[in-house]
């Protein structure tokens, strides 16, 4: 999961990848995350395109890499990151709605934007978290 965040984080610092990663999020209903996941809700062929958006060319790389540092097998992570993309989106889609007081993800990345508390703060907070340090 920080792998996708990580990628999601890097798409986020360029504003036509931000706009992309909004256009994204609200398409993705944070009530998946929550009170528990049901796999039967996951739309894994959304996961598989998400997954080939955020890593582009380079995605069987980037999974040959996390199985060689331990992640699992490459067969393991290929079946994973179409589970764990929807799920991913819907968790920041959630992060992003309670930053905004609840509403909806703002649509223009100049009113939030990399640099003003948008979706790469909620990114770098969120990968920050998992990773046990206060990267923002």
């Amino acid at each position: 999961m920080p792998t996708l965040l990580s990628g999601l984080e890097a798409n986020a610092q360029d504003p036509a990848g931000e706009c992309s990663i909004l256009e994204a999020l609200e398409q993705h209903d944070p009530a998946l995350v929550e009170g528990g996941v049901d796999p039967n809700q996951i739309d894994t062929a959304d996961g598989d395109r998400i997954a080939s958006h955020v890593f582009g060319p380079r995605r069987d790389q980037v999974i040959e890499r996390l199985s060689l540092n331990g992640a699992g097998s490459s067969g393991l992570l290929q079946m994973l990151l179409p589970i764990l993309a929807p799920i991913v989106l819907s968790f920041l889609m959630q992060q992003l709605q309670k930053k905004m007081g609840g509403g909806a993800a703002p649509r223009d990345p100049q009113g939030g934007g990399a640099q003003g508390g948008g979706i790469g703060d909620i990114l770098g907070g969120v990968l920050g978290d998992l990773l046990g340090g206060g990267r923002r």
